[in-house]
């Protein structure tokens, strides 16, 4: 039951939550007739309302955008689900990604991780990096 992820949240986020529910299960379901990856994507610099009001634009924040997403999936037993987190600074992505890999293996969830940094190439030493 996702909802005993949630206790202690408002009847607002509740709501807001089984709107998600009503509207992505049936998505997923198609999805599995037709052997459909789904992508879940996160950008630290478009998190919905219902995160910003609860984590901020936080690490935190991210992984539970996220892992909303990634526990209707479990809930149903969809497991072709690709996770796609970005952020433009560094720090908040590295912090997002190991939060991330941590939650994913409290709630259980299998994990295979790609990083990729998009962004200036810097020389130091003559080394890049």
């Amino acid at each position: 039951n996702t909802s005993a992820s949630y206790l202690g949240y408002g009847k607002e986020y509740h709501q807001e939550l089984n709107k998600i529910r009503q509207r992505f299960l049936p998505f997923l379901e198609i999805c599995r007739k037709h052997k459909t990856a789904v992508r879940i994507g996160v950008n630290h610099g478009s998190l919905s309302d219902r995160i910003m009001s609860r984590y901020g634009d936080t690490p935190l924040g991210m992984v539970e955008s996220c892992m909303e997403f990634l526990r209707l999936c479990h809930e149903v037993d969809f497991d072709n689900v690709v996770v796609s987190i970005k952020a433009s600074n560094t720090r908040v992505m590295m912090q997002t990604v190991r939060l991330m890999a941590a939650t994913m293996q409290k709630d259980d969830n299998a994990i295979g991780c790609i990083t990729v940094y998009c962004g200036p190439v810097r020389l130091i030493d003559n080394i890049q990096y």
